[in-house]
């Protein structure tokens, strides 16, 4: 029987399409057998988004916003890359070239016709801040982790910021691994030290060196983009990750002496133009010359007035080592802490060796019955911790020599206990740790004493150091900790 009415003759109800189209978003994006590509998912995400702004045109206000949701959980950069969404909001509203909030959005359509552009002017101009949070919150953020200070900032860019837990990766390097892990925790692919992205002539090595990366934070953030957060650019792997089409911007954290120096002040190396040249042609115009700290940054976390000097959009980060105060084991007075310039041929380990062999002669005179020590991370797994061990142990029969665990971070230690003397080479812990109140020697004027080119690096180091941490060589009386 054809009398009656036929399927196609019947109008569909308002947003049906639109309710279809996020359907089958949900079954294409589920997994197995579709494979979405961050391509797809934009195209799909404008599309419905598109769909959404006639639907709350035409009154189904509640099918609209849930699309307009869809399309932003699938691509959340989908109202700032979407020439069609800007078409389609200028056609609806009658406004055009206006950034266009997606609250926003829903909120203008909801009026009638004559009050939607002076609601969608004043909704706007509110939203513009929420728009710009739920758009970090939607986005991962990516913290570059090989040492505690670098985990205690990230911590504390976290809970400053509101990031979204979920969305955090710590990714980190050089053995270190954060003690606490609230976070995820990633282990870079790539090393420092030998170099995963050397300049070289074989260009399909080098594209297959860059596929691997990109593939890699691909992977990581699933598609979305991301803020890097990073201690300084200078490393190879840091300039192709934030030169990645998903990068929407990077930040710098404190760590280190290096915060505490201008730009100017930072030794750059300049590469040749044949070096440009290769670095170019081999991985893309993706590494550039090598800043210590790129222009362009977001944001500068630092722990004082004194961090990232003459930088802009500075945020000076207050309690970050006393929030996660640790107490020292019991007998720890005096504490060597290693760092990792033997280890980067900036100073020859046998000029180390010299500088710990009077700093140790020293304590034993001053009495002093224990000594602990701790390696910096790009130490371990390194012959340097044999060789520094065995020296170290010429001392154990008389005073008692012991090794600090590695999940132990000495900012917060010293923050704790302020009865700790330090002792250290060029390392920043002497400057955290005078900070907190402890006493700090340094044995710099040891290692140039065996080393004099290494006086060069001494008067390369910033005024804030030295006037917090005293050069051992230099002090008439100084004393060690208890039981001196």
């Amino acid at each position: 029987d054809h009398a009656g009415p036929r399927i196609s003759d019947q109008e569909r109800p308002i947003g049906q399409g639109l309710t279809l189209l996020v359907e089958i978003a949900d079954i294409v994006t589920a997994g197995p057998p579709y494979r979405m590509t961050e391509a797809r998912r934009k195209a799909l995400a404008g599309k419905i988004l598109e769909l959404s702004i006639e639907a709350q045109d035409q009154g189904a206000h509640e099918v609209g916003t849930a699309g307009l949701r869809r399309a932003i959980e699938l691509s959340p950069d989908v109202l700032a890359e979407s020439g069609v969404v800007y078409r389609a909001i200028a056609r609806v509203c009658g406004v055009s070239g206006a950034e266009c909030p997606a609250r926003s959005v829903c909120c203008a359509l909801s009026y009638p016709p004559k009050r939607r552009v002076a609601a969608f002017a004043s909704f706007r101009c509110k939203d513009v801040r929420a728009t710009e949070i739920g758009r970090r919150r939607a986005m991962y953020h990516f913290f570059l982790v090989h040492s505690h200070i670098t985990a205690h900032v990230a911590e504390e860019v976290v809970r400053h910021e509101g990031l979204d837990g979920a969305r955090v990766v710590f990714l980190t390097s050089r053995h270190f691994s954060p003690p606490h892990e609230r976070f995820r925790l990633v282990e870079l692919p790539f090393t420092f030290q030998p170099e995963s992205f050397p300049r070289q002539r074989n260009l399909l090595d080098c594209w297959r060196r860059l596929h691997s990366i990109d593939r890699f934070v691909r992977r990581l953030s699933e598609g979305h983009s991301f803020h890097f957060y990073t201690p300084q650019t200078s490393q190879r792997f840091m300039r192709i990750i934030l030169s990645h089409r998903l990068c929407r911007g990077f930040s710098f954290l404190e760590e280190g002496l290096h915060s505490y120096c201008t730009r100017q002040e930072i030794e750059r190396i300049h590469p040749t133009q044949r070096e440009r040249f290769i670095d170019k042609v081999g991985y893309r115009r993706r590494i550039g010359d090598a800043p210590f700290f790129q222009e362009g940054h977001s944001k500068a976390y630092g722990l004082s007035s004194a961090s990232f000097p003459g930088f802009a959009n500075r945020v000076i980060l207050d309690d970050v080592l006393t929030a996660s105060m640790q107490q020292a084991p019991a007998g720890v007075e005096n504490v060597i802490v290693f760092d990792s310039l033997s280890v980067y041929d900036r100073v020859q380990l046998s000029s180390v060796g010299f500088a710990v062999r009077r700093l140790m002669d020293w304590l034993s005179e001053q009495g002093a019955e224990s000594v602990h020590y701790k390696f910096h991370p790009a130490q371990l797994g390194t012959e340097e911790v044999v060789t520094l061990e065995a020296l170290l142990a010429e001392w154990a029969p008389r005073t008692r020599v012991q090794r600090l665990a590695e999940e132990i971070s000495l900012e917060t230690l010293a923050a704790a206990n302020d009865g700790i003397c330090f002792f250290v080479n060029l390392s920043s812990i002497g400057l955290y740790a005078s900070l907190q109140g402890c006493r700090a020697f340094s044995i710099a004027g040891w290692v140039a004493e065996a080393e004099p080119a290494f006086a060069e690096r001494i008067a390369q180091v910033p005024k804030i150091f030295w006037d917090s941490v005293q050069d051992l060589k230099k002090c008439e009386t100084p004393h060690a900790g208890n039981g001196a």
